[in-house]
């Protein structure tokens, strides 16, 4: 038996690289495999030890296997040399065979094929030392078609070589799958009537595919590369691939040009998956009813989506001018007071890196208004567990503050109402109750007169009742109405025996007509209680309102803090509720209601930041004021 053939595996990765020394050893006997990882470590190996063949990967770091061919052919014309491919090898087969590679193999080929492959360019340059035409031609177009039928033609790499003039010299099996062709039929065809007539049909973008690939043909002298996606017709399937084109430089196709085609459906599908998830995403976030914003380390504002802007008071072109603790918000806690901006949900996360739930504060609007929120932050980390994000969800509160306001107001007037119920009312009732049995046991009609007086008592404290829960109820509708016809109207209404009314204002305003007029009929009722049956009442104007005022003995100092209270009046007999109604009808319409002196020392009361209608005679004032006329 003859000595083991020496191999020597230059591997760049060293021994991780397949086919390793040992799967090399297994996939045969006789071979003795040694294994070096660069170029210069192999040339000491063969100048020192005897070689039989260098089986060497296509790159090795710095230089590639073609490199260390080179050398060796220097030194050794007839060493025996196989190249070993993979799938990202820049080296093309034309410029391999070019310089003399006996033969090429691709890393995932079984290492016992592998294995039969050196011993057959061993066996090959053997005999080529004595039969030089032999090597020409019998080990050489053995080792072609070897490549051509074990390598590159299984390969899922779809590969056209095209020669000088690009017609169609070979193509693999890959070709015909990916684009549905029959190579009998193909091989000879020029590929520019090729693509023109045939293969751009078969690409969702059919004159895109075929611009670019037909520009390499008019200029081959570089590399192209780019992405395109296959129809799924009867002759082919969906599918995406990636061309790789290269000007062929060397061989006897030199001129012509190789194109591979990859398949990169299933890496399409991933980055389609993950565009369609950050579609949906930016869809979530931009129409979430949550405002939210993302700020950067520094507490800048980066990112907020529609919602966020709102409730914020942002705008697209000026987010990234406002902080979290901007002080153009006048950010303030339940008792008005500043925040200091360490306090804020962002600094809190930024300190400690744990999420803030449910902070509230409210910031003032570039309008002047108040806005309430809840704010919940959370912190974005790096993997090493640093903040380098805070993300906000910001929830507008003023509403549910408001409503909450309103429920307690609605809670303090049940409990209002009840202490006048059980006192106000269980007043008369008694004084009912008493006079009936004395009306029994005299039978005097004082006695039946007192309980008259007592039920119309009690009407009229059922009647302002109800008036008063029915101002409490939030306004609906509005329309314009003249203040000064509507008082005369209410006036006519009442028993107000010699007392006087006097209309000083044309005023048009934008109010509950009912609820309006609830308010002028106990505002001229208390006149006329308070002020004696020959007061006189004026209704006049004030630049944004109105007043009503009375010259009757006005009220005292010390009583001027309770008169809207429910249930005070001055006078006996009083229900005390007629100014707690205008009180609740004026803050329904959204009124300022003040008391003041009248000029002849009586009540005025005043009604402000009403919404008034303008008139002609306001417009025609308003320009005479602009253009005074000349005397």
């Amino acid at each position: 038996m003859g000595r083991d053939i020496s191999v020597l595996r230059v591997a760049s990765g060293a021994t991780s690289s397949a086919p390793t020394a040992p799967q090399l050893e297994r996939g045969a006997e006789g071979l003795s495999v040694r294994t070096v990882a660069t170029a210069s470590e192999a040339m000491e190996v063969v100048v020192t030890a005897p070689v039989d063949c260098v089986v060497c990967d296509a790159g090795l770091g710095a230089s590639t296997g073609l490199d260390l061919l080179a050398e060796l052919r220097d030194s050794d014309p007839s060493l025996p040399f196989v190249l070993v491919v993979g799938a990202d090898s820049e080296t093309t087969v034309d410029e391999a065979l070019a310089v003399g590679v006996n033969d090429i193999v691709d890393s995932e080929t079984d290492p016992a094929l592998v294995a039969t492959r050196i011993r057959n360019a061993v066996a090959g340059a053997s005999a080529s030392r004595f039969d030089p035409a032999r090597q020409d031609s019998t080990a050489t177009d053995a080792n072609y078609r070897s490549l051509v039928e074990d390598v590159l033609n299984i390969s899922s790499v779809g590969t056209f070589v095209l020669d000088a003039d690009f017609s169609v010299v070979w193509l693999n099996d890959s070709i015909e799958s990916y684009f549905g062709v029959d190579r009998a039929a193909i091989i000879g065809q020029n590929k520019r009537e090729l693509i023109t007539d045939e293969i751009k049909h078969r690409f969702d973008e059919p004159e895109e595919f075929a611009r670019q690939v037909l520009a390499t043909y008019d200029d081959n002298s570089y590399v192209e590369q780019f992405e395109c996606h296959v129809r799924s017709t009867a002759a082919c399937e969906d599918r995406w691939l990636e061309h790789r084109s290269y000007p062929i430089t060397t061989g006897p196709y030199e001129g012509g040009r190789i194109e591979h085609y990859v398949d990169i459906t299933p890496r399409k599908h991933r980055e389609q998956e993950l565009e369609a998830e950050r579609q949906l995403l930016d869809r979530l976030f931009e129409t979430s009813p949550v405002g939210i914003a993302l700020l950067d380390t520094d507490g800048q504002i980066i990112r907020a989506n529609k919602h966020g802007e709102l409730v914020l008071d942002l705008s697209r072109s000026n987010i990234g001018d406002r902080r979290y603790d901007d002080p153009d918000w006048q950010i303030r806690d339940e008792n008005d007071e500043p925040i200091a901006s360490n306090l804020l949900p962002f600094a809190r996360v930024l300190q400690t890196g744990e999420p803030v739930v449910d902070y509230e504060h409210s910031i003032r609007l570039s309008d002047g208004t108040t806005r309430w929120l809840s704010i919940s932050a959370s912190p974005l980390t790096t993997p090493d567990g640093a903040v380098e994000r805070v993300v906000c969800a910001i929830v507008d509160m003023t509403d549910i503050r408001e409503s909450e306001r309103e429920l307690e107001r609605h809670n303090e007037r049940l409990v209002e109402f009840a202490d006048i119920v059980s006192h106000d009312l269980r007043n008369p009732l008694n004084v009912i109750s008493g006079s009936l049995e004395l009306a029994e046991e005299t039978g005097e009609k004082a006695h039946f007169e007192r309980s008259r007086r007592a039920i119309v008592r009690m009407e009229q404290l059922i009647d302002d009742l109800l008036s008063l829960a029915k101002t409490g109820e939030e306004i609906d509708h509005t329309e314009t109405v003249d203040v000064g016809r509507l008082a005369v109207e209410c006036w006519q209404y009442l028993s107000t025996e010699e007392a006087t009314l006097q209309v000083e204002t044309e005023q048009l305003v934008t109010a509950d007509r009912n609820r309006l007029t609830q308010l002028l009929e106990n505002l001229f009722r208390n006149a006329v209680e308070h002020g004696g049956s020959t007061v006189t009442i004026t209704v006049g104007a004030l630049a944004d309102g109105f007043f009503v005022a009375d010259d009757g003995p006005g009220i005292d100092p010390a009583d001027r803090d309770r008169i809207f209270e429910r249930g005070y009046s001055s006078t006996r007999g009083g229900t005390g509720l007629g100014l707690s109604i205008v009180e609740q009808i004026a803050e329904a319409h959204g009124w300022e209601i003040e008391l003041a002196d009248s000029e002849t020392g009586g009540l005025r009361i005043e009604l402000t930041r009403v919404k008034l209608v303008a008139t002609e005679t306001d417009s025609e004032t308003e320009q005479t004021d602009q253009h005074p006329s000349k005397k």
